[in-house]
């Protein structure tokens, strides 16, 4: 007992220390597009059937190139700046984690080995008993809000409150000692209508729009290609269009600024 209550202390207590260096605090990772997902097959129960058996994460690990992608385009990410980065799972498939592309992230390859001694640590405390499952699923989501969150907002100090005076009477006015002058018999002339509101063309959708570009250029999570030019696709663009942001795409192939020429 005393073995399992000091290994646990020892594993909070890594924790704790890992949260709370400002160094890492997985990198860029936004919990609103990347919340953590876990697998529905493994639950305390079934620990010893799948976490806990050998070769487990080797068998259930399934990414494709698409998928990554999609994960590199929402986060904003160009293929030039890729290598610097792996796709991750937040929730580690060692404590019950799921490929989902809600649990995927594009990790900083220099925090990767950090993260990777929290896995390994955390899956043989779930595995030796020593904390329970959904606690150390809980870490991973957790350490996702030093790097996301805004910083607080302070308010300022309010003076303690003062009994406001009493209200002063508004002076009497005397009643007029003139008579008032007789209504106009004239009705007023009849009021003119306001002129039209100007004719204004409607804004262009920008619903599906990647907000990278100018004009739109479509929001594919595949990829987008120069219409006329060797790309693929599977969509195109007609040019020229204006790089306003990361040029996600490869639209932009002498980094002028101006993509599809």
């Amino acid at each position: 007992m005393r073995v399992k209550r000091g290994l646990g202390a020892l594993v909070l207590a890594v924790v704790a220390v890992f949260v709370a260096t400002p160094a890492y605090a997985l990198g860029n990772e936004n919990p609103i597009m990347t919340p953590g997902a876990t697998d529905l097959r493994v639950t305390q129960a079934t620990i010893g059937q799948t976490i806990c058996t050998r070769g487990y994460t080797k068998g259930v690990r399934n990414v494709s190139n698409q998928t990554k992608h999609r994960v590199y385009v929402a986060y904003g990410i160009s293929r030039s700046q890729q290598r610097k980065y792996v796709i991750d799972h937040l929730i580690p498939l060692e404590v019950g984690g799921s490929n989902d592309i809600t649990n995927l992230w594009p990790e900083p390859k220099a925090d990767a080995k950090i993260k990777d001694k929290l896995e390994n640590r955390l899956h043989a405390s779930v595995c030796n008993g020593s904390i329970p499952l959904a606690a150390a699923q809980a870490q991973f989501t957790a350490l996702a809000t030093p790097s996301t969150t805004a910083p607080p907002v302070t308010t300022p100090a309010t003076s303690p409150a003062t009994t406001p005076p009493p209200p002063t009477a508004a002076p009497v006015t005397p009643p007029p000692t003139t008579e008032p002058p007789p209504p106009q018999t004239e009705p007023p002339p009849p009021p003119t209508e306001p002129p039209p509101p100007p004719q204004t063309d409607p804004p262009a959708p920008t619903g599906n729009c990647n907000p990278n570009y100018t004009p739109c250029v479509p929001n594919d999570p595949v990829d987008v290609d120069c219409a006329g030019g060797g790309g693929n696709g599977p969509s195109y663009v007609t040019g020229p269009v204006t790089v306003t942001g990361t040029d996600v795409y490869g639209l932009d192939s002498d980094h002028n600024g101006i993509g599809c020429e």
